[in-house]
């Protein structure tokens, strides 16, 4: 008897391996934009959290004249005029608890092909999160107290869903 493979016991072969392969090319591609998706959220969630500590550091201002006490911060800003991007800010300014023009100091950017969707509240079209040492209280569009920041990001398919309320509380939903 011989020993070794028959020409049929090997085109068997190919033909599982090449079903088992199409299988998986095809589902890759929807896998490929639910990570997107998650990595952008978790992504915001962690410059959320690194403003925070940004605020509650010794960071130092580049404000010119530095803001009263109590109004110097870090923060983020939404605008749904721009949904790829978000901005991290400080504030300049002693009239506000939220973003002016001029306050950015770094611009961020989602991952190819996600969005965001919505968030609420809105105001004006924007959401400013800003975080006052050294608690940190957490204002949200300029209000400390009875407000959580819902930010739903989207990849056209699927989306996630970032929390963060007054008590500077993040999650992912």
């Amino acid at each position: 008897m011989k020993k070794g493979f028959t020409l049929i016991e090997l085109i068997v072969s190919v033909g599982v391996i090449a079903i088992m392969s199409s299988a998986l090319f095809l589902s890759w591609r929807p896998a490929q934009g639910t990570f997107a998706l998650r990595q952008a959220a978790f992504q915001l969630m962690g410059d959320l959290r690194r403003v925070q500590q940004l605020s509650l550091s010794t960071q130092e201002f580049s404000c010119d004249p530095l803001p009263a006490e109590g109004h110097t911060g870090f923060g983020l800003y939404l605008n749904s005029g721009d949904s790829g991007s978000y901005q991290v800010f400080e504030n300049c300014n002693d009239a506000n608890y939220s973003w002016d023009s001029g306050e950015e100091i770094e611009r961020l950017a989602f991952s190819s092909g996600v969005t965001i969707q919505s968030f609420t509240p809105s105001s004006g079209g924007a959401l400013s999160i800003f975080f006052v040492p050294p608690d940190p209280d957490t204002y949200i569009n300029d209000l400390s107290s009875g407000q959580e920041a819902i930010i739903t990001l989207t990849n056209g398919s699927s989306t996630a869903v970032v929390k963060i309320n007054n008590s500077g509380q993040i999650k992912l939903e």
